[in-house]
């Protein structure tokens, strides 16, 4: 560097260093003020926020919903692996509907002589021994899976304590058992070797908490009827299934009718309120009972 551009630099440190000093001499604080955001940016900012929040919360709201799908598809899957082990124990005879856990699950008031009462003066829906006295309860030696895990209901700080049916037709009655004008030819699987296509078919689901009852989810094969029995809507847009092959999967509801369900109105028919079939009874059909 030459001698010439070193004594500039060397000047114009100078200046900068006695203008520095100069300013705080005459006001202090000058050196050390910050400028600060004006209203008109505070308001993009928060805008931008509200932007990304917005987008981004759907998103989040749809992960949550999976992860609690899930958790509840795992509890199925348990309870599938109880089911295969129990029939591998008795020679492959499948647990019937009525056994495999007791008492009735209704929400109150519980129609109670219609079916039963495991013990008098104690309500079913939260009694532990409608699960332990069951006959799955030695192969899963747990509580917390006969339940969805969205199903907080309490009643007086007590847990119901299932929410999980079992498939009529898995060794359970055919509802032309108490129904006059269906096929009573049609027969339920007692044995695994009677269940004709494993993958097809399911055992358990998660069953709407204004629909359950006993321990047996009624599916009417016969064309032109109702769905008997409703699958939950506590997931929104699908309903958790385990099937006698072990896997589970969730069945996307496809008609309003269903999920517009209540107590208070008809069950959902086969021909939907607009005029369309209603999908979701054929699916349920499909996955419910096959020829064999």
């Amino acid at each position: 560097m030459s001698a010439t551009r070193a004594g500039a630099l060397l000047r114009l440190d100078t200046v900068y260093f006695l203008s520095m000093s100069f300013t705080r001499f005459i006001n202090p604080r000058a050196a050390n003020r910050v400028r600060a955001f004006t209203l008109i940016e505070l308001l993009v900012v928060i805008a931008m926020i509200a932007i990304l929040v917005a987008l981004l919360l759907p998103a989040l709201v749809s992960a949550k919903a999976k992860g609690q799908r899930i958790a509840c598809q795992n509890n199925l899957r348990q309870l599938e692996i109880a089911w295969t082990l129990y029939v591998d124990e008795n020679h492959g005879s499948l647990p019937t509907c009525r056994a495999w856990a007791l008492g009735n699950a209704q929400t109150m008031p519980q129609n109670s002589p219609r079916f039963g009462q495991l013990q008098p003066g104690v309500l079913d829906a939260t009694n532990a021994g409608a699960i332990t006295r069951g006959s799955l309860y030695p192969f899963t030696q747990s509580m917390r899976i006969y339940c969805c895990p969205l199903d907080r209901r309490t009643i007086n700080g007590v847990p119901y304590v299932r929410t999980y049916s079992m498939n009529n037709w898995m060794n359970g009655r055919s509802p032309a058992a108490w129904l006059s004008g269906l096929d009573p030819t049609r027969l339920v699987y007692k044995k695994d070797s009677d269940v004709p296509s494993p993958s097809k078919l399911f055992v358990f689901i998660d069953e709407d908490q204004d629909s359950i009852n006993d321990a047996m989810f009624v599916v009417i094969m016969d064309s032109g009827w109702y769905m008997n029995d409703i699958p939950s809507r506590i997931h929104k847009a699908a309903c958790p299934l385990s099937f006698a092959d072990g896997h589970v999967e969730a069945f996307r509801f496809q008609c309003q009718d269903t999920l517009a369900w209540n107590p208070f109105k008809p069950n959902p028919t086969e021909i939907s309120s607009d005029g369309t079939v209603n999908q979701d009874i054929i699916n349920l059909r499909n996955a419910a009972w096959l020829p064999w």
